[in-house]
């Protein structure tokens, strides 16, 4: 069984409108949530976004209480593929706990 204790912070995975390059309301709903519970665990708040030209949401989401940012970028997440981001996010996890 993993040890839950050697992981920290609140994570919000981002979602984004791949065809209209729009940000979905709901991720700023969730980091708005997850700031606050951060706040009540004395821990920070992390966004991870996946696709294209992502950096024009970073100062919306530094608004809504992101503390980090992981930022993945390639022309191979024009579409959502489950396989894809799960490994991305299996990874992220592993590295950054």
């Amino acid at each position: 069984m993993t040890d839950l204790k050697s992981y920290k912070n609140i994570w919000v995975f981002a979602e984004i409108d791949q065809i209209n390059k729009t940000l979905k309301s709901v991720s700023l709903e969730l980091l708005s949530a997850a700031k606050k519970l951060a706040g009540e665990l004395n821990c920070k708040t992390a966004v991870v976004i996946i696709g294209q030209e992502n950096k024009k949401f970073f100062d919306e989401f530094s608004k809504y209480g992101a503390d980090i940012i992981y930022n993945i970028e390639d022309v191979s997440f024009t579409h959502y593929d489950t396989q894809n981001y799960f490994q991305i996010l299996f990874a992220l996890t592993k590295k950054y706990k």
